[in-house]
């Protein structure tokens, strides 16, 4: 029942085209840390906000936590040149602490900027 909620979430995003994530980091009762993934998007003129999934913790950097994000997004073709916004609350993982410094090529936030610079160049190039 699961898989099918799922397809059919997946199913109204694609529909609606556009879309923003969250991700958080969060601790399950045996205090092992997973990755949640909401999508937020509209139906008509109705916001809609989703949960999607628990992914296992892949790491306390944000170049972990993107490449997790975009592997599940691939997997369920979502195209994360529709993603027109992106929260998170775990902001040291996102900052790049775990990774030393902050760089800007290696966060999740560098790494979605990069996307979304590519995506409008991409756009441009073709229009």
């Amino acid at each position: 029942m699961g898989d099918k909620v799922l397809t059919e979430i997946v199913s109204r995003i694609k529909k609606s085209k556009y879309y923003s994530v969250s991700v958080d980091s969060t601790p399950d009762e045996s205090h092992t840390d997973q990755l949640t993934i909401v999508v937020r998007y509209m139906e008509g003129s109705t916001p809609k906000e989703r949960f999607l999934t628990f992914l296992p913790n892949c790491g306390h950097t944000g170049e972990a936590t993107a490449n997790a994000l975009l592997k599940f997004l691939g997997d369920h073709q979502i195209d994360i040149m529709d993603c027109r916004g992106q929260s998170y609350y775990n902001a040291a993982n996102m900052s790049g602490k775990y990774a030393g410094s902050y760089s800007g090529e290696k966060s999740f936030i560098g790494i979605c900027t990069m996307l979304w610079s590519f995506s409008q160049f991409s756009r441009k190039s073709s229009g």
